[in-house]
């Protein structure tokens, strides 16, 4: 392994249904395309059993991670709208992240109508991830694949409903890049690729590559998004990606 290389996860996420999150105004939750920073994050921190308390060690995990992400669903993952509802009453106390349980303020008429929400959800997903973190060792990476074949609770990607049907991790790939890594996934067909990559360089080759500016970063103490951070985006053909065996 040269100096500029690195090893890298390669994860699939590959359920019938998931969300990716996004800007949640009012009722309305919405899921992004691929995956955020700060859902994978989510996502690795579950599987080695962080709690959501545990503000300053999500923090440092989310500036550490290194990804590229690419969906190959020959759907590219349809969206459809889940209208939920949920008769709330005024002695109904819930779970906050902040690890207490609140109570409800208001008068009884404030919960005669039911509680309405709309969920977005992609159906029919396939999304490949390649990532790694920065200042990590082999030994530290082959604890996180331990943790994604063992994880200390169950995983879902994006809300509780939304499952995997098959494992998560696939393999452990060494590469220059993520997106480098990402482009050794087997990816049969002749369809285009849709991905997202944060590393600069090493994509001359792409055609129609496009920078654009994210806001996927949580500020997990205050839990809302913040900032942003600049990516790269293209539909990359598949004749780049490694052929199926």
């Amino acid at each position: 392994m040269s100096i500029d290389q690195r090893q890298y996860v390669i994860l699939q996420l590959r359920a019938p249904m998931a969300a990716f999150g996004g800007a949640a105004i009012d009722s309305f939750g919405v899921t992004r395309r691929l995956p955020a920073r700060s859902m994978l994050t989510g996502l690795l921190a579950n599987a080695l059993g962080y709690h959501r308390q545990q503000f300053e060690k999500l923090q440092k995990l989310q500036t550490r991670f290194v990804f590229a992400t690419g969906i190959d669903s020959p759907s590219e993952g349809r969206q459809f709208t889940d209208f939920q509802t949920a008769q709330i009453h005024k002695n109904d106390k819930h779970w906050t992240t902040r690890g207490i349980v609140e109570g409800r303020d208001g008068g009884s008429g404030t919960y005669d109508g039911p509680h309405l929400r709309y969920r977005d959800y992609l159906d029919d997903l396939s999304v490949h991830v390649a990532f790694t973190l920065t200042d990590t060792s082999a030994e530290e990476l082959d604890s996180l694949v331990q943790a994604f074949n063992y994880p200390a609770r169950p995983l879902f990607i994006g809300r509780k409903g939304c499952l995997p049907s098959a494992p998560l991790y696939m393999s452990t790939v060494v590469a220059n890049t993520a997106l480098a890594a990402l482009l050794t996934v087997p990816i049969g067909g002749d369809s285009n690729v849709f991905c997202q990559w944060m590393e600069e360089g090493e994509h001359d080759f792409l055609e129609g590559v496009s920078e654009v500016q994210l806001c996927d970063e949580r500020d997990w103490a205050n839990g809302q998004h913040a900032g942003s951070r600049k990516v790269y985006e293209a539909a990359i053909s598949s004749r780049h990606f490694a052929e199926c065996a």
